[in-house]
């Protein structure tokens, strides 16, 4: 270990005569400790999901989708790899944000209850989506060229704005 530290300082040394004779900087990282974890794949939402409302939750949970994704409060709600990201579409764009600013009714219950009301739902709305009682919608399709400002509305390419609307919310709203 001496010897590894000697020859560090000689190289050092004589380096630090070399750049004062060349005008050349040299630097020297050392990082000890983690580095950050990587951050996953991106979160790519090709086509609108379906959501459902399970009554227990009140809020709005997909179905279908290889991660957990809920609409709660005009806001998406996306959870993987451990963490919470929230966009105003469906498709994104995606911010991470931290549990403590998650909206009341999405930290009132754990996850994998939340996953068993979703699935418990999901169970008789499949069975007979025709006559399904329980509140449900797919937004509509919004292609990433289509991204308008951050206010929730799309631009509509002839001056005029379109305020994004989530109707359709199936039999539930009779």
């Amino acid at each position: 270990m001496k010897g590894i530290i000697f020859v560090l300082i000689l190289a050092s040394g004589l380096s630090a005569s070399a750049v004062l004779a060349s005008d050349v900087n040299l630097g020297i990282n050392l990082n000890i400790g983690n580095s950050p974890p990587p951050s996953g794949a991106p979160i790519v939402v090709e086509e609108p999901p379906q959501f459902i409302m399970p009554h227990s939750l009140g809020f709005y949970v997909a179905v279908g989708m290889p991660f957990d994704m809920f609409y709660v409060a005009n806001r998406y709600y996306v959870y993987r790899g451990n963490q919470w990201y929230y966009g105003l579409r469906y498709n994104g764009p995606w911010h991470m944000t931290s549990y403590q600013h998650l909206p009341v009714p999405l930290r009132r219950h754990q996850l994998d209850r939340i996953r068993h009301y979703r699935d418990e739902e999901y169970r008789v709305y499949s069975r007979d989506r025709e006559h399904y009682r329980g509140r449900h919608y797919r937004p509509e399709y919004v292609g990433k060229e289509r991204h308008g400002d951050r206010d929730g509305r799309e631009d509509r390419g002839d001056g005029r704005e379109r305020e994004y609307r989530h109707e359709g919310h199936g039999h539930g709203d009779r």
